[in-house]
């Protein structure tokens, strides 16, 4: 009796995920209609921008709090022997330059 609703448990399991599986390959499966012009000689410029995150510990004065920043660059500057990083961040349409100290930053 027990082997017999294992069976069918294990069968009903394999039913489902079969399922899912016809159901995800069905969603991607559909041909998209690709169109070109042929005298097309402009090139699409990609301007996806990628983001790195990084960690800021909270440290007195600027930082009281921790945070995350989304950078899309950063240098590494040395000023009376403490290493700082500046990051350009982005935030909404813009950028900004952030200073932090380079000991509270923790990287992803």
């Amino acid at each position: 009796m027990k082997k017999r609703i294992i069976l069918i448990l294990f069968g009903i399991s394999v039913f489902c995920n079969l399922l899912f599986v016809y159901q995800v390959f069905k969603k991607f499966s559909k041909p998209e209609a690709i169109t070109t012009k042929p005298d097309c000689r402009k090139e699409v410029e990609d301007k996806r921008e990628f983001y790195s995150v990084v960690r800021i510990l909270p440290h007195p004065p600027d930082f009281l709090e921790g945070r995350s920043l989304r950078f899309l660059s950063y240098t590494t500057r040395k000023e009376n022997g403490r290493k700082w990083i500046l990051f350009k961040e982005k935030i909404g349409n813009g950028q900004k330059e952030t200073k932090v100290d380079a000991e509270a930053v923790r990287w992803f």
